[in-house]
């Protein structure tokens, strides 16, 4: 995890930099922060954003926004943002694989960049924690652009749909039609007769990863985190 420290130093020209991150103070107010740096290591996976940060001669500044943060291709899973921030300017925009946005505050900031503060085809992947009974509000929120907004500690379960032509599967369990996100699915796939063979790859839509056997049929897909299409045909 990748957190920005908040106890880092403040020089003259009104930034606390740390690690690459760059906090701007006082532009809008001399209690107030914008988070604006770059340089975050492409393999970092989870970031927390404070609420605060203070400087080593004691002044505590409230992280108010979040702009031109991250622009170029990043590995970034988890984001969690502790105080109300503005979500400006790309911020986000070049995180590809963001899962999940933990929000701490119980008040949603009421600007985020719908078109260019995060990539759009995580919109509809990417699950927004918030805390308990204030799903509503971050729905009313520009925070609507997310389309799963869910409270903290939600389980969340995805579709599995299997397209298979004469094709069918063994499991150690009934069925499979919905897996708890970040949970594993295994399955084998079976010729229905033996005038047909296994193919020679698959398709499985809404996984990054997943691994294919095609001499077993062994299909594992290791961490569930979105709704799932399984594509197949025997030859």
């Amino acid at each position: 995890t990748y957190e920005t420290d908040r106890r880092i130093g403040l020089n003259a020209n009104y930034q606390i930099v740390h690690e690459g991150l760059t906090y701007n103070v006082g532009i809008e107010s001399s209690e107030e922060a914008s988070l604006e740096g770059f340089g975050l290591p492409s393999d970092t996976e989870e970031l927390v954003v404070p609420a605060y940060v203070t400087s080593d001669e004691g002044n505590t500044y409230m992280v108010n926004a979040i702009s031109s943060f991250i622009t170029e291709e990043s590995g970034l899973r988890k984001l969690t943002i502790e105080g109300r921030v503005e979500i400006l300017n790309q911020a986000f925009i070049g995180c590809t694989s963001l899962e999940e946005i933990h929000c701490l505050s119980e008040t949603p900031e009421d600007y985020i960049d719908p078109t260019y503060g995060f990539p759009e085809d995580i919109l509809e992947s990417c699950i927004v924690y918030v805390p308990k009974g204030c799903v509503e509000a971050y729905k009313n929120s520009d925070w609507s652009v997310f389309a799963n907004i869910v409270e903290e500690g939600s389980t969340i379960q995805h579709s599995v749909t299997y397209e298979l032509t004469n094709l069918t599967f063994t499991q150690e369990e009934d069925s499979i039609t919905s897996v708890v996100r970040g949970d594993s699915l295994t399955f084998t796939l079976v010729p229905t007769n033996s005038r047909y063979n296994l193919p020679d790859s698959i398709e499985v839509n809404g996984a990054d990863v997943f691994t294919y056997n095609d001499t077993t049929g062994l299909v594992t897909v290791p961490s569930v985190v979105a709704n799932l299409i399984i594509k197949a045909s025997a030859i």
